[in-house]
Parts: structure tokens; C-alpha cells; sequence
């Protein structure tokens, strides 16, 4: 139904001198329907009696339809045109997107447009394309997981791939105290002995035994056995290993350090004069030092060497016995030291000068017994040197 102010309007603008092809041309540019327009016409023309010639006149009216149609037509084109989305213009229009316009909309992740193309990066070494980004794996080689920590073996597993990872492996410091750990087939355990790294693998295993290679030794276990084993081929047992269990591929093992206590009597040296050292089972895990202490006393009773030339006397931290050779001139020793005379030393009898009259002269001034050999060289000696007064005794 046609609008009554359409048509309204055009009984005024009648009024006013225009004529329906003027009007028609007007309205259909001011965007109404070429159709209404001409109803709206006929309907005013019939209320007030001026437009029916238009149309009566059908090629007019034809004319007019035409130039109506054609301006819809360039209308049409005209916002087409104006709509019409521009790639490169930095307005992300509809329609445009990644694939379309990559100027305006962008590409993905870390893709660069290039000639209006989204090209995918180019990644580094130890790096791998995900979702248009370039991503690192975990690691490529086993530097690549160095935990700074020196007491650990760092092992690449799977590099270069995404299931890629990284193990730490505490090196396992090897004492005297029994460790137990689980080692398997497609790994290796590493142990430490006196400063020196020892790489451990796991060659066999079945339900009942093992077989293991540590450097250049193999040992094989049954279930529950233990051996003392050589793993620096000096022909002296290193380790003690024991095999606990097997679970498929997974051999639990008990491993300590054997310790020995000596393997000659040098090795048992306590640099104590006072002891006698020795090394007892030399050489094996049983062996042991034993520091004697020689000639150990409590008093000097017990020190009794039956040697008069010697004084025996206890004394020390512990305790022993010491022999002292009797060289001075000393009263109630048991022993007269050579050149001492009784005046000296109880101990001593008649000295014997032998042919020297000096010494029997000597002896004879204090007293002291003395002989001297006799001749007549030496009576005629005596005669002559005998003192007027002699001491009396």
C-alpha cells in the first residue's frame, strides 16, 4: 500500500508546476521504489485530476520506468564499489583473513606475510615447527642437561625428538656401608671408589641370575649370591655385589666397598719403638694390625735379664723394660764397671793393674785394692817410688 504523504506530495508539488516525469525522476533518486512512485502518481493524479495523461501515455511511461530502473541499477553498483573490502589498507574488512589478506589480518603464530602469503619460519638447530612456532626440544645432546651439580651423570634420552629428555644420575659414592639400587638393561649406574668413576651395565638377566660389566671385569650372580670382585685389575678384590631380585628387565643389587687393614707388617707401622707391628690374615677383608708392646713391665722386678752388666729398669707410657749397658762407677749396682776401683764401687775387688806400677802406685794411695805383675824391673820401681809415709788403713 502506498504511503498517503508520498502521495500527498506529489499533489502539492503538482500544484507547484512539476509534472510527473519530473517527479517520478525525483523520487526514485531520493531512493523510493519506481513502482510506488508511479501508484502514488495515479493515485494523486485520480484525487486531483492532473496525472492520469502520464499514464495514459505508455511510452512515456515506459521511458520513465527505464531511467527509474537504471538509476537503481547504478545505486547498486555504486555502493558495491564503495563496500567493496581493500586488502593493504590495514582495515581488517569482512572476509579477509590469513589466507585471504595477510597485509591487513595478519598470519599465524610466528609466520611473516610475505607477496600477501603466510610463510611458516624457518627453525634453528634443536628446534622444531608446532602450530606455525618454532619451539626447542628438551635436548639435543647431553650438555644440554648440565645441572652444575659435578656428582651427577647428565644424559640426553631420545634427543632431537619430542619425547626428548633429560636424566640426572647422582654418581653413587661407594663406603664401606652396603647400598642398594636398581639397574636395568637399557641404563647404566655409575659408583665412585677413592675418587676414581666406575660405569656399571647390565649385560644379561633371567629369573635366577645376572650378568653384569664394571671397566674390563664381568661378573655373573645367581639370586642371592654375593662376590668380592677386582674391578682395577690389581689382582685385589675392589667391591662386594650382591644380586637381591630380578623383575623383567630390572636387577636389584647390594654393592659396597671392601676395606683392608693391611697387607704386610709395614702397613701396620704405629711409629711406636715400644711395640712389635704385625699384620694378621695380610691381604684380605678378615686382616688386621696388632701393635704388640714389647717387654712390657710394672716394676723394674720384672725387667730381670740376667746380664750384670746391665741395668734393668721399668718405666715408659705403657710400661716396659729397658737394659742400660753399666758404664759409671756406682755403689750396690751388682757390677763394677772396667777402670773403677772399690773406692768407687762396692762392687769391685782387687783391681788389676797388671804390669802397670803407675796404677798399682794409685791404687794404693786410696786405698783400693790393686795387684800389679811382679818383676824385678818393677821391684826396683817400687823400692824407689814407695812414699816415706804411707797412709795407714
Amino acid at each position: 500500500m502506498v504511503d498517503q504523504r508520498l502521495i500527498d506530495y506529489i499533489i502539492n508539488a503538482k500544484k507547484s508546476g512539476q509534472n510527473a516525469q519530473q517527479l517520478f525522476s525525483e523520487l526514485t533518486q531520493r531512493g523510493y521504489r519506481p513502482k510506488d512512485v508511479l501508484e502514488a502518481i495515479n493515485i494523486a493524479d485520480q484525487q486531483s485530476g492532473g496525472f492520469q495523461s502520464l499514464l495514459n501515455n505508455k511510452p512515456l511511461l515506459i521511458k520513465v520506468a527505464g531511467i527509474g530502473i537504471g538509476l537503481l541499477i547504478a545505486i547498486i553498483i555504486i555502493y558495491f564499489i564503495v563496500t567493496r573490502p581493500v586488502c593493504g589498507d590495514g582495515v581488517v574488512d569482512e572476509g579477509e583473513n590469513e589466507e585471504t589478506c595477510c597485509l591487513d589480518s595478519g598470519c599465524l603464530g610466528q609466520q611473516n606475510c610475505t607477496d600477501n602469503t603466510c610463510i611458516d619460519p624457518t627453525c634453528g638447530d634443536c628446534e622444531y615447527l608446532d602450530n606455525h612456532i618454532c619451539k626447542r626440544y628438551t635436548c639435543c645432546k647431553d650438555s644440554d642437561c648440565n645441572d652444575s651439580n659435578t656428582r651427577t651423570i647428565d644424559t640426553c634420552l631420545d634427543p632431537s625428538s619430542n619425547i626428548a629428555r633429560c636424566l640426572n644420575e647422582l654418581i653413587i659414592e661407594l663406603s664401606n656401608t652396603p647400598k642398594s639400587f636398581n639397574i636395568t638393561t637399557n641404563r647404566s649406574a655409575t659408583f665412585t671408589i677413592d675418587n676414581v668413576d666406575y660405569i656399571m651395565t647390565l649385560d644379561t638377566i633371567n629369573p635366577s641370575s645376572a650378568s653384569f660389566s664394571i671397566a674390563t671385569t664381568t661378573v655373573t650372580l645367581r639370586l642371592g649370591e654375593s662376590k668380592n670382585t677386582d674391578i682395577d685389575s690389581d689382582d685385589i678384590a675392589d667391591i662386594s655385589l650382591e644380586l637381591n631380585s630380578t623383575s623383567g628387565n630390572i636387577a636389584q643389587i647390594t654393592i659396597k666397598k671392601l676395606s683392608y687393614a693391611c697387607f704386610n707388617d709395614s702397613d701396620c707401622d704405629d711409629y711406636n719403638e715400644t711395640t712389635t707391628d704385625k699384620c694378621l690374615y695380610p691381604g684380605s677383608v678378615s686382616s688386621i694390625c696388632a701393635n704388640e708392646v714389647i717387654n712390657q713391665c710394672v716394676n723394674n722386678s720384672d725387667c730381670n735379664d740376667s746380664n750384670a752388666t746391665t741395668k734393668d729398669t721399668c718405666y715408659g707410657t705403657p710400661k716396659t723394660c729397658h737394659y742400660t749397658l753399666i758404664t759409671v762407677c756406682a755403689h750396690n749396682d751388682s757390677f763394677c764397671p772396667p777402670k773403677c776401683r772399690s773406692s768407687q764401687d762396692n762392687d769391685c775387688g782387687t783391681y788389676d793393674c797388671e804390669d802397670d806400677f803407675e796404677c798399682f802406685i794409685d791404687g794404693a794411695e786410696e786405698c783400693d785394692l790393686s795387684k800389679v805383675l811382679y818383676n824385678t824391673s818393677i821391684t826396683t820401681k817400687i823400692k824407689k817410688n814407695l812414699p816415706k809415709n804411707p797412709k795407714k788403713n
